[in-house]
């Protein structure tokens, strides 16, 4: 970028105007000298580095705020000593600027020179956008058409698959699953007519993780009546239950240190008849509602399987009769 003028005095008059102009811009942005010294800030450049406008006068990056001068810094240096600037520079920055950000923290940031008619260096422009929002829509966008294409195979999966292939079909999605989403364990429970108890049918979990018994129902009596219900229930830190729900919490220690729990009730034509559950074991999981609907989609394809092999079975039944 051109300055008309050779004289510092003119430059200082040029940057003023600029940060006047974009003074309540939505992007930060700041001018410096060939010390890197701030000669002029807009509004959000200011709330970055949290100091007022006039903090920043004449002050180093580093006097200003270490954190923000740990990231410009390198870049306006590497600009200078390279003589060209940069342009959309993505980089993340949550460890520089602190603040104990629970999600992490995106800049665009661009880097300009500043040079007089002769083509003389006379400083450096910078403009930073901070981009987590955008960031975030892009990744959950991302993470929307991945699970939607991993729905659409599974459910291809199982709209020819001959009904004596059913069992086999579901084990090796329920690992696909477990892969797909970062679980340890993913299992399938059905009521079974000879007993009306809850049976674990299928499940899947990952080596070293312990596979639960076919019968749980005594063992955790509050979710037993859950299930009965077609409750949903969903728990980030099993050590976090409530005391009455002790029984529970026991069993979770017992098949290992189950950390996150999650079960969704597979229902057909209204009708509860088994339930899907997801543990983890390594982190503590969150279940948000997204998620949760995501999960009772999966839940739905393999019930509708389950569902044809049942009718299937009562056919054949009925006609060896």
């Amino acid at each position: 970028m051109k300055v008309k003028s050779s004289s510092r005095a003119p430059f200082s008059e040029f940057s003023h105007k600029l940060t006047q102009l974009f003074l309540d811009a939505p992007f930060g942005l700041a001018i410096f000298d060939l010390a890197s010294r701030y000669m002029h800030v807009n509004g959000r450049m200011a709330e970055m580095n949290v100091k007022p406008i006039e903090e920043h006068l004449g002050k180093s990056m580093t006097e200003v705020n270490q954190g923000v001068a740990s990231v410009l810094e390198p870049i306006v240096r590497h600009a200078m000593e390279q003589g060209a600037g940069f342009v959309d520079l993505e980089t993340e920055v949550s460890a520089a600027i602190g603040g104990g950000a629970p999600e992490p923290v995106y800049w665009r940031i661009g880097c300009y020179l500043l040079k007089n008619e002769d083509g003389a260096l006379l400083g450096t422009g910078v403009i930073v956008r901070d981009i987590t929002e955008q960031k975030a829509k892009d990744a959950a966008q991302e993470e929307r058409l991945k699970f939607e294409s991993f729905l659409a195979d599974l459910s291809a999966a199982f709209i020819l698959v001959p009904v004596s292939d059913v069992d086999q079909k579901i084990e090796q999605w329920l690992q696909r699953i477990v892969d797909f989403l970062a679980f340890e364990r993913c299992s399938i429970w059905q009521f079974l007519p000879e007993d009306g108890r809850l049976h674990k049918t299928h499940s899947y979990s990952l080596p070293g993780i312990k596979v639960p018994p076919e019968i749980v129902d005594e063992e955790v009596p509050v979710w037993t009546v859950m299930w009965k219900r077609g409750d949903m229930f969903r728990i980030s830190d099993v050590d976090e239950l409530p005391d009455n729900l002790w029984r529970e919490k026991k069993y979770c220690m017992d098949m290992g240190g189950i950390k996150s729990f999650l079960f969704i009730p597979l229902s057909i034509g209204g009708a509860v008849v088994g339930l899907v559950s997801f543990a983890s074991y390594r982190v503590k999981r969150t279940w948000p509602d997204l998620l949760v609907q995501r999960l009772r989609l999966l839940g739905d394809v393999f019930g509708n399987a389950l569902e044809r092999r049942r009718a299937d079975q009562r056919v054949q039944k009925a006609l060896a009769e």
